[in-house]
């Protein structure tokens, strides 16, 4: 509840609408073209890893999760496939900007800090991603969890939703 409707329309213009409009475009092109292919999608861990603390990126990205799996049957007979990619926490600078709702700027400079120094000891690469989604534009499953955790999550979205249900209710953002 702490997401104002101006960070909501924020997050979802990056992470849904951009996903949307990017397929959409690229979808046109391969269609007409008659060759098929495949569109990769980057969701995340979090699509199926709901956390209270992540309220808006996690719909966003179960968002484009739910409409990449859609995508993939509007446009199976067309011969075009659509992975979601779901990486888990890669060692990138994406947690040095993350806007935590409803913290004070102090606050977030701190959970960023935490959540950045967590990435670099996690230390899965984004080269090591690529590889993964080069695989997976070769084998082509709807669905992709690639770091350890990503894979962990997912198989525990199917085994026990219930346990990560109370996972969720576990806020990062405190110390």
């Amino acid at each position: 509840m702490e997401t104002t409707p101006e960070h909501w329309d924020a997050i979802l213009g990056v992470n849904l609408r951009g996903v949307i409009n990017g397929s959409r475009a690229f979808a046109a092109q391969m269609v007409q073209r008659g060759q098929g292919g495949t569109i990769i999608n980057v969701s995340s861990a979090s699509a199926y890893l709901p956390s209270k603390s992540m309220v808006a990126y996690s719909t966003t990205k179960a968002a484009v999760l739910a409409f990449s799996e859609s995508l993939r049957a509007d446009l199976a007979d067309d011969g075009i496939t659509v992975t979601a990619v779901c990486p888990g926490f890669v060692n990138t600078n994406i947690a040095k900007t993350t806007v935590y709702a409803g913290m004070s700027a102090e606050q977030q400079d701190r959970a960023r800090a935490k959540a950045d120094a967590a990435y670099r000891r996690r230390n899965y690469t984004p080269e090591a991603t690529a590889k993964a989604i080069v695989k997976a534009i070769r084998t082509g499953p709807p669905v992709v969890p690639i770091a350890a955790e990503s894979k962990l999550g997912y198989a525990m979205r199917r085994i026990s939703p219930t346990t990560l249900r109370l996972f969720a209710r576990y806020d990062i953002r405190q110390n």
